[in-house]
């Protein structure tokens, strides 16, 4: 449960969007429609290529597209798996556009566009309406839940960019390390004297701790005489 959490609030951090599916949503399906998520995506633009958080939702037998309008569960668009023979994407620079085509008419059934930080889980959309047989089998067998399925796809880039960022500083001082060799008798010394610099800096502060602690405090509490404390 605590690296479930974890993962939300990276999501969250990162991509600034809902964690995973909203509960009103599954609930919504389950008891309506009576099936249940087996694979969902987020849609996070609209058909202006303005901003949204709509969700593309797999059941056993059906695709919904379907969002929350004011808090409550609105179906833009929703239709048997079966329909589905293709799923076409178009790309630009900042956007995909996936368009699910129609089996007998090749028609287009929906259009739906989004930013590249949904395209690793709308790539698994679109795998899944493409191969749906065998997803369906895998997906229903794997011991994770589309929640953690969908966690897991998406903390991917963000597991990349940290380890890219590790690597790349690893790799610089293991450069300037070779830069270095050469120097090897100089570096020696020069670490020697920072050492000794550092400790020759301790010792004012270590005999001042020493001189409160056993001279100042004791003759302040009337357990030193004047004489006595002279004499230290």
């Amino acid at each position: 449960m605590k690296e479930l959490r974890r993962k939300r609030e990276l999501i969250k951090t990162y991509f600034e969007q809902s964690a995973v599916l909203p509960s009103r949503i599954s609930d919504f399906i389950k008891h309506f429609k009576n099936e249940s998520v087996v694979l969902y995506a987020m849609v996070d633009l609209n058909d202006l290529l303005m901003f949204t958080e709509q969700w593309l939702v797999i059941t056993e037998n059906w695709l919904f597209y379907i969002g929350l309008k004011e808090s409550e569960p609105v179906i833009l668009s929703e239709f048997k798996l079966s329909r589905i023979s293709e799923v076409r994407e178009q790309r630009s620079l900042s956007s995909t556009t996936f368009i699910f085509i129609e089996s007998h008419d090749k028609s287009a059934l929906l259009k739906v566009s989004f930013t590249h930080r949904q395209k690793i889980m709308m790539g698994h959309v679109k795998y899944f309406c493409e191969n749906q047989e065998s997803m369906m089998q895998r997906l229903t067998e794997s011991d994770a839940s589309p929640d953690e399925y969908y966690l897991e796809s998406m903390m991917k880039p963000i597991v990349e960019a940290q380890n890219s960022v590790t690597n790349e500083n690893t790799q610089t001082l293991w450069r300037l390390l070779c830069y270095l060799s050469p120097y090897k008798k100089e570096l020696f010394w020069g670490a020697l004297g920072a050492v000794a610099t550092t400790l020759v800096s301790l010792v004012p502060a270590y005999l001042s701790g020493r001189l409160i602690d056993e001279v100042i405090r004791p003759f302040q509490d009337g357990k030193l005489s004047f004489n006595e404390a002279s004499t230290i």
